[in-house]
């Protein structure tokens, strides 16, 4: 049965009729819904610049991690937390490269400040990305990474141990601190940062003065509190929360669990393997740890309430380490990722970080058209055409080439349908309200002129999987956060002005008005009244996003006006 054919059973326009507006009306609520009330970085509340207040602040809330089982390597590493205030004049560590400016405070050891210098929170806000930031600056929304080592029998350094500067090992891009406890073990830690990247190289080394060897366990977690913010949250097209990367066996395994599971379960399984990564992440932005490639690690995520928030953690334990009495040493390496979600930069980072990147179920076409757009942007940029509506313009272009041979038999089989309007109509006069009388005549009819009406959906079923692949593209990619293009100041959000909108709706009007009139008074309806449905759908849509769906629309209108005046149907 054709789309514009008369149904035989005499319910079905009423049900398509309803279909059709409970459809458009799901779409438009959800979709205002998650705009709105769960939120997008273009709406969210500013955040407080953590570069520039923790150096004032005189309590912090440190996690210290403390293990029922030190010396099992496959016991969890985010078991226990206790909450200790930071000393008022005691000082943070600060260091930088060209991306980053952050602190290491010296109680705990933690690295709690990190701004990306390159990024902003608001489009309209001056300053950094405050990546990561203490619990006193902010309760609701903090986050930080945490790292020390458990004993049985052995004090490790803790939420309430004070580090001390090694002061002339200290750089601008490294910091270096000591603790000593007092049954014969010195810790270092040494935070360096690699240069113009956002990776950071940590090193760990305990020095064993006793006259008995010890066996410790290492770990390190991100931790943030209040699990998705109100300018970000996951959803079923785009995940982000905790999330990372190990391989089982042979197989490499990405592990994701939303923030409401660890929640209910408290405590997420426990995973071991090697490789990979662990972390959280949130729609552009990602916290990770990197552990040595061959080590096999004990893996977990978890959950727990500290002073009336969520706290949420991505835990790794290494293997345990045992040093040698009389002066034995003992090193760990590994690596930190907080930084942009990126494909480029997290590919270059290596231990499959860039699957920090939700590609979703067209994951192949997803990243076929991101690899394009990329390039399309790079081509012009070096025209000085430089944006990423441009490129956007450009490839919805080039799909349009590419599909043209198939539009191209559906929009001539939709001109011989218009064609044959006047003998339709002629049909619907002599059939009256006798519907199957009627759908069978039009099919006679139609296989005399050798019309198939079914290639008129052939535009539209080639269009849904690159529509979709096209919402995940500038879902995921970084680039499209904040980048301008004519009016707009971000095309990862909705058009401000609803220009896009209101301009593909119209369009939309155009296509339909050159598609052959529907002989039921019921679907003329639907059609009649789909452009301002799909306008009002589309007002929240990403603008990147609206701009592919107006540009396929003005290409459509032009290749089907320009068959429909080949074959005399205008």
């Amino acid at each position: 049965m054709s789309l514009y054919e008369s149904p035989n059973q005499p319910n079905t326009n009423r049900n398509l009729l309803l279909a059709v507006v409970l459809c458009g009306a799901i779409l438009f609520v959800s979709d205002f819904f998650t705009q709105h009330y769960l939120g997008h970085h273009l709406l969210g509340a500013p955040v407080k610049n953590a570069a520039t207040t923790a150096q004032t602040e005189a309590t912090a809330t440190i996690p210290a991690t403390v293990s029922p089982a030190a010396n099992n390597p496959t016991a969890a590493s985010t078991a226990a937390v206790a909450t200790v205030p930071t000393q008022a004049n005691l000082p943070r560590l600060p260091l930088s490269n060209s991306r980053v400016t952050g602190a290491i405070t010296l109680q705990g050891g933690v690295l709690d400040t990190l701004t990306l210098n390159q990024y902003r929170h608001e489009i309209t806000e001056v300053g950094g990305y405050p990546m990561l930031t203490p619990a006193a600056v902010s309760p609701s929304g903090a986050e930080y990474m945490v790292a020390g080592w458990q004993g049985s029998g052995i004090e490790g350094p803790s939420a309430q141990s004070v580090w001390q500067p090694e002061a002339d090992l200290q750089q601008p891009d490294r910091v270096v601190m000591v603790w000593r406890n007092s049954t014969g073990q010195s810790f270092q830690r040494t935070w360096q940062l690699r240069p113009n990247s956002y990776l950071w190289d940590v090193t760990e080394q305990v020095v064993n003065t006793a006259t008995m060897p010890v066996t410790l366990t290492p770990y390190a977690q991100v931790v943030r509190h209040g699990g998705y913010t109100k300018a970000e949250r996951s959803n079923f097209v785009n995940y982000f929360g905790p999330m990372g990367q190990l391989r089982e066996g042979d197989a490499l395994l990405l592990k994701e669990e939303g923030f409401g599971a660890v929640k209910k379960a408290k405590e997420s399984e426990v995973w071991q393997g090697a490789g990979g990564w662990w972390g959280i992440t949130s729609q552009y932005f990602a916290a990770a740890v990197v552990p040595p490639a061959g080590m096999v690690t004990s893996r977990q995520f978890a959950y727990r309430q500290e002073a009336g928030q969520d706290v949420y953690t991505a835990g790794i334990q290494f293997a345990p380490q045992t040093v040698a009495a009389n002066g034995g040493t003992a090193t760990l390496q590994y690596m930190v990722y907080a930084g942009p979600k990126h494909y480029a930069m997290l590919k270059e980072a290596g231990a499959g970080l860039e699957q920090a990147i939700s590609w979703g179920w067209f994951e192949v076409l997803v990243k076929g058209l991101y690899y394009v757009l990329t390039m399309l942007q790079a081509t012009f940029s070096q025209y000085g055409l430089a944006g990423w509506g441009v490129a956007v313009m450009a490839l919805t272009l080039l799909l349009k080439i590419l599909t043209f041979p198939l539009a191209n038999t559906s929009y001539r089989a939709m001109a011989k349908m218009k064609k044959l309007q006047p003998e339709v109509e002629a049909l619907k006069k002599k059939h009256g309200e006798d519907q199957q009388a009627m759908a069978m005549a039009m099919m006679a009819l139609y296989k005399e002129k050798k019309v198939n009406p079914m290639s008129g959906c052939w535009p539209m079923l080639i269009q849904i999987p690159i529509f979709f692949a096209m919402y995940k593209v500038v879902l995921v990619m970084f680039e499209f956060r904040h980048a301008e293009f004519l009016w707009m100041s971000d095309l990862a959000v909705y058009d401000p002005f609803y220009v896009l909108p209101v301009l593909m709706g119209a369009s939309m009007w155009v296509q339909f008005k050159l598609n052959p009139k529907p002989t039921d008074p019921v679907q003329e309806m639907v059609f009649k009244w789909m452009p301002l449905m799909m306008t009002v759908m589309f007002l929240w849509f990403p603008a990147g996003l609206v701009l592919y769906w107006l540009t396929n629309n003005v290409l459509s209108i032009a290749q089907q006006a320009w068959m429909m005046k080949r074959e005399k149907a205008l």
